[in-house]
C-alpha cells in the first residue's frame, strides 16, 4: 500500500507485520502514482457502501462531529470499529474512549469522499492529533521502563505470574495447551527463547510497553539478560506495522491533498457548509507542505461559508465580581445642646 502523502512511497513489505522504507526508482514512482490515480477515480464513482471495507481508515459520527476509526468488521449492518487513539472528542458526555473498539451503524461511517465536494462542506470534523504528526514519535517498548503499568494490567496479570515467569524463564516446559503462541512458533520451528511473536491485535504500543515494564518489576526486575534479549529482538527485527497509523494516514492523505486531481474538494472545503471544528482546529495548518501538490490554484470563491455554518462558541470563563458593600453612613448628632444654668 502506497502512502503518498508522506512525501516518498513507504510500502509495506515482509511477512509477520515488520517493514521497511524503499525508495521507488523515478519510472516505479510514475507506475505508482498512475495506479493511485486508478483507485482514486474508481472511489470517486463507487457507491459508499462498495468502498467502505474491513481493514481501511474512515470517519465515523460520535456526537456533532466526525473522528477517524479503523474498520474492523460489518455484521448486521453495524461496523465494528477502533477508534484512533488520539481522538479529542468534543463531547465530555461521551461513553466513547480514543483507542477502544465499539460498534456504529453502517449509516454513521463515511470513507475519505474522494472528490464529492458537497459531501466536504457537510460533514463537520472533530478533533484529533493527525496521524502524520505521531509519525516519528519514539516506540513506547524501546523505553518501555518509564511507561508505568495501569492498574488493570495488574489485575489481568497478576493472576498468571508463575506462567508469565515459565513463558520467559523455561518456555519448553510450558503446557501448549495453555500458550498458543508455543504451537504457532514450533510450527515454524522458531527458537522459543528468543524468537519474537509480531502479533499484538488491537493491544496499543503504550499498552505493550506497560506489560513490559510489569513483567521487569514483578519477575525479571534486574535481570540484564531479559531486558536486553527484548532490546536484540526489537533491534534485529525491526519495528511492528501500527496498523491504525498506516490505514489513517492513508485516510488523511486522500481527506486533506490538494491538488489537480482531487478537483475542488481538494481546496479546504471540509465542514464549510455546517461549521467549524472544536478549538478553531485547523488541519492544514501545520502540514500544508505533505498534502499540497502544488498543481492547483483555488478560487477564494469556493472557500465562502454556506448559509448554515456556525462558529462553534468557545465556553467562556464568567468572572463573578461581588458588589462591594456600600459604606455606613455616620448618623451625625442632630440634638443642640441645652444650655443648662447651675
Amino acid at each position: 500500500m502506497a502512502l503518498y502523502s508522506t512525501g516518498f512511497h513507504r510500502i509495506p513489505v515482509g511477512i509477520g507485520g515488520h517493514s521497511k522504507d524503499l525508495l521507488y526508482s523515478e519510472k516505479r514512482i510514475q507506475d505508482e502514482e498512475k495506479r493511485i490515480d486508478r483507485q482514486l477515480r474508481q472511489m470517486s464513482i463507487r457507491p459508499l457502501n462498495k468502498c467502505l471495507k474491513s481493514g481501511i481508515g474512515a470517519l465515523a459520527h460520535n456526537g456533532d462531529f466526525w473522528y477517524p476509526v479503523h474498520l474492523i468488521e460489518l455484521h448486521n449492518h453495524q461496523w465494528s470499529v477502533q477508534w484512533w487513539r488520539s481522538c479529542i472528542f468534543h463531547d465530555s458526555s461521551s461513553e466513547i474512549e480514543p483507542g477502544t473498539v465499539t460498534s456504529v451503524p453502517e449509516t454513521n461511517i463515511v470513507d475519505s469522499l474522494w472528490a464529492d465536494t458537497i459531501r466536504h462542506r457537510n460533514i463537520q470534523l472533530g478533533k484529533w492529533t493527525l496521524v502524520h504528526s505521531t509519525q516519528n514519535s519514539d516506540d513506547p517498548l524501546e523505553e518501555f521502563s518509564l511507561a508505568s503499568y495501569t492498574d488493570e494490567i495488574e489485575h489481568a496479570l497478576a493472576p498468571h505470574i508463575s506462567l508469565i515467569e515459565g513463558l520467559i524463564k523455561s518456555p519448553r516446559d510450558v503446557d501448549l495447551q495453555h500458550v498458543p503462541a508455543i504451537q504457532w512458533l514450533q510450527s515454524r520451528k522458531k527458537d522459543l527463547q528468543t524468537s519474537l511473536i509480531p502479533f499484538t491485535g488491537l493491544t496499543l504500543p503504550l499498552d505493550q510497553a506497560r506489560v513490559a515494564n510489569w513483567i521487569e518489576s514483578h519477575i525479571t526486575k534486574d535481570q540484564i539478560t531479559w531486558k536486553s534479549q527484548l532490546e536484540d529482538m526489537l533491534n534485529s527485527s525491526g519495528k511492528a506495522v501500527d496498523v491504525d497509523c498506516e490505514c489513517l494516514c492513508r485516510l488523511e492523505g486522500q481527506m486533506f491533498e490538494i491538488s489537480a486531481r482531487a478537483e475542488k474538494a481538494g481546496n479546504y472545503q471540509w465542514r464549510l457548509d455546517v461549521g467549524g471544528s472544536p478549538d478553531h482546529w485547523d488541519p492544514w495548518a501545520r502540514h500544508t507542505d505533505v498534502w499540497n501538490k502544488g498543481d492547483r490554484d483555488g478560487d477564494d470563491t469556493e472557500l465562502e461559508h454556506g448559509p448554515n455554518y456556525a462558529i462553534i462558541k468557545q465556553p467562556k470563563i464568567i468572572e463573578i465580581i461581588k458588589e462591594r458593600p456600600k459604606p455606613r453612613l455616620k448618623r451625625r448628632n442632630t440634638t443642640k445642646p441645652t444650655n443648662t444654668t447651675f
